[in-house]
C-alpha cells in the first residue's frame, strides 16, 4: 500500500449486502435499530479468531477464519456500511504496534454500552463517530473503549474510496444451513479464433440449482494488472455465456462465481488460465560467420523470453511421479498451411583481424525478405527423473532447443514419448496419464469414456530419465486443460507390473524446425485467489 488511505480500497460493502439484510431483518424490529444492528455486527465479527496477518479483503477473513485488528475492522465496516450506517476507520498510528477499529455515526449517545464507562466519541467532518472495537478481546459495544486506547487520538480514514461496485455477493441465512451450490466453466471458440488482432473466446457454464436471472460474476486477471470483473445473467436453464477478446500477449486467469442467496451457498468455478502469445515475429538463435559465408535467423511467434511458457511445473520426492489431466484442442476449420513473410534485418559487426591489426566493419548479412510456412505449435507433458527419488513434472510450450534435446534422448533410447496430435480431434476432451518411476514408465491417452486410444509402457531403463506426451497443433488453435494433477507414487505400488501393453518409442515425426505459438488455454488445479491477486495489486502500487 502507498499509505493508510489505501485501507479504504479493501472495504467491500456491496459484497455483504445479503449478510447486512439478514441482520437488519432482526434488529429493525428493536428500538434504536441502528445501534442494535452495529452491535450485532460486532458480535458476528468477534467470532473470527484474532490472528496477526497482513491486510486482506473481508471475504478472505471469513474464508480463512482469521484476521487482526485492521482486517476485522474492514469486515465490520463493510457489513455496517452495507446495512446503511455511516462508518469510518480509526487508525491509531502512535501506538506500538499500531491499532485499528471503527467509528460509527449515531445521532445520539449509545444506549447499550457498558454501564461503568462513559462512551468514547470523535468529531469528524461535523459528525460524532462513536468508537467500536472489533477484536475478540472483549465484549465491546458501540461507544466502549479499551483501556489501551485511553488518551490516544486516531486518524480518520473515510470509506469514500471503498469499492463502488462488487459484482459478487456473500450469501447468508439466519434460519437454515445453506444448501451447497455449484457452477461449472468451459470454453469454446468460433472458426476464426485468430484473425488480425481479434482472438475471441466464449466462456459458458451453468449454475446448480437451475435459477433464472441470477448474476454470474466473471473474474479476469492478468499478471501485473488490476483484476477485471464482468457480469453475465443466467437463462431459464441456469446457463450463462461471456465472450472475451484477448489481444495482448500475457498470462490471464479466469474464474466465474455465483454468490448464492438466502437458501443456497455461493460457489466458484474451476480456474482457467489463458496464455496469449504475440503476433510479431521474434528472432532467436542468430548465428553467422565472418564475410557472410553463413547466416541464419530463426523466426518465432508466441511465447519466448517475454512470455510465460509453463502451464504447470512441479517437483516431487518419492518412488515416482504421476501426471494426469484432460485436454482439448480448439481450432478453426481452416486447414491450409499458414504462410508468413519475415524480414531478416541487415546485420553488421565490427571485427578485429589479427593479421592487419585493424578493426573492420563487416556486413554479416544483407536484409532479406523470406516467405515460409508457420510451423505447428508444440506442447509437452513431460516427466523427468532429476535424482535418486527426485522427479519433476511439467506441461509447457517447447522451444527448438528443448525439442532438439528430446530428439537426441529418443535416438539414444534415454526417453520414451508418444504423439497425441494424431488422435486428438478438435473440440473434444481427452484424458492423459503419464507415470515415471524407478520400475516402470507409461503414458496413456483416453477418450472421456475411458476408452484407451494410445499408450506406451515399459519397464524403466537405467538410462531412461525422461518420458511423456508430445502434442502438435496448428497456429490458429487454442489448447485447453483441466484437472491437471501431479502425484507422488508410493513405493509399495511400484513392485507390481501392469498388464502387458504395446511398447513404442520415439514417435516424434511431427516435430517441426520452427515454433509458432499463437495462444493456448489451460484450466488449472484449484480455484484462483482473486481477492489475493487484487490485494497484491494494491500493495505494490
Amino acid at each position: 500500500m502507498s499509505g493508510v488511505g489505501d485501507y479504504a480500497k479493501f472495504a467491500t460493502p456491496e459484497a455483504f449486502e445479503i449478510v447486512a439484510q439478514n441482520i437488519r431483518s432482526v434488529t429493525n424490529q428493536a428500538p434504536n435499530s441502528d445501534e442494535q444492528f452495529a452491535n450485532a455486527v460486532l458480535r458476528l465479527v468477534r467470532q473470527i479468531p484474532y490472528v496477526k496477518s497482513s491486510v486482506k479483503y473481508p471475504v478472505e477473513a471469513m474464508v480463512e477464519n482469521s484476521g487482526d485488528c485492521d482486517v476485522l475492522s474492514l469486515l465490520a465496516a463493510s457489513i455496517m456500511k452495507a446495512g446503511g450506517l455511516d462508518v469510518v476507520l480509526l487508525h491509531y498510528k502512535n501506538l506500538n504496534p499500531s491499532h485499528m477499529n471503527i467509528g460509527v455515526y449515531l445521532p445520539y449517545k449509545p444506549i447499550y454500552r457498558s454501564w461503568w464507562t462513559a462512551p468514547t466519541s470523535f468529531e469528524y467532518k461535523n459528525k460524532t463517530y462513536w468508537m467500536a472495537e472489533c477484536t475478540s478481546r472483549g465484549d465491546w459495544k458501540v461507544g466502549d473503549r479499551p483501556e489501551l486506547l485511553a488518551n490516544v487520538k486516531p486518524s480518520f480514514i473515510s470509506l469514500e474510496g471503498a469499492e463502488k461496485s462488487s459484482p459478487g455477493r456473500i450469501s447468508s441465512s439466519l434460519d437454515n444451513q445453506l444448501i451447497p451450490s455449484s457452477i461449472d466453466l468451459t470454453v469454446s471458440s468460433d472458426n476464426s479464433i485468430v484473425q488480425s488482432q481479434e482472438r475471441f473466446l466464449t466462456f459458458t457454464g451453468e449454475i446448480s440449482p437451475i435459477i433464472e436471472n441470477e448474476i454470474v460474476t466473471v473474474y479476469i486477471g492478468r499478471e501485473g494488472l488490476p483484476l477485471e470483473t464482468y457480469e453475465s445473467t443466467t437463462d431459464k436453464l441456469g446457463g450463462y455465456s461471456f465472450s472475451w477478446n484477448f489481444t495482448q500477449a500475457g498470462k490471464y486467469s479466469i474464474v466465474t462465481s455465483w454468490s448464492g442467496n438466502s437458501v443456497y451457498a455461493g460457489s466458484d468455478s474451476q480456474k482457467l488460465t489463458v496464455f496469449a502469445g504475440t503476433y510479431e515475429p521474434i528472432y532467436d538463435d542468430y548465428f553467422s560467420e565472418a564475410g557472410g559465408a553463413r547466416a541464419s535467423a530463426a523466426p518465432f511467434f508466441g511465447f519466448y523470453s517475454q512470455s510465460p511458457k509453463n502451464v504447470l511445473a512441479s517437483n516431487v520426492s518419492g518412488a515416482g511421479v504421476l501426471l494426469s489431466g484432460e485436454f482439448m484442442v480448439l481450432s478453426g476449420n481452416d486447414t491450409e498451411t499458414a504462410m508468413v513473410e519475415l524480414t531478416i534485418p541487415k546485420v553488421e559487426r565490427v571485427m578485429y583481424f589479427p593479421r592487419t591489426r585493424g578493426m573492420i566493419r563487416v556486413v554479416i548479412s544483407e536484409e532479406q525478405i523470406i516467405t515460409q510456412p508457420v510451423d505447428n505449435n508444440q506442447l509437452g507433458f513431460i516427466l523427468r527423473q532429476d535424482g535418486e527419488e527426485e522427479y519433476s513434472a511439467s506441461v509447457s510450450v517447447l522451444e527448438n532447443k528443448q525439442l532438439s534435446q528430446i530428439s537426441s534422448l529418443l535416438q539414444e533410447s534415454k526417453a520414451s514419448y508418444i504423439n497425441a496430435s494424431d488422435v486428438a480431434e478438435n473440440n473434444r476432451w481427452y484424458k492423459i496419464e503419464a507415470t515415471l518411476s524407478r520400475n516402470w514408465t507409461s503414458a496413456k491417452i483416453f477418450e472421456m469414456n475411458n476408452t484407451l486410444l494410445k499408450n506406451i509402457a515399459a519397464p524403466e531403463s537405467p538410462d531412461s530419465t525422461q518420458m511423456g506426451i508430445l502434442m502438435g497443433y496448428p497456429p490458429n488453435s487454442i489448447l485447453a486443460f483441466r484437472n491437471l494433477k501431479v502425484s507422488t507414487l508410493d513405493a509399495s505400488v511400484q513392485t507390481s507390473t501392469p498388464k502387458q501393453e504395446q511398447y513404442q518409442r520415439g514417435e516424434f515425426s511431427w516435430l517441426g524446425e520452427g515454433v509458432a505459438v499463437s495462444a493456448f488455454l489451460a484450466i488449472g488445479l484449484v480455484a484462483f485467489g482473486y481477492a489475493k491477486r487484487q490485494r497484491k495489486n494494491i500493495q505494490t502500487k
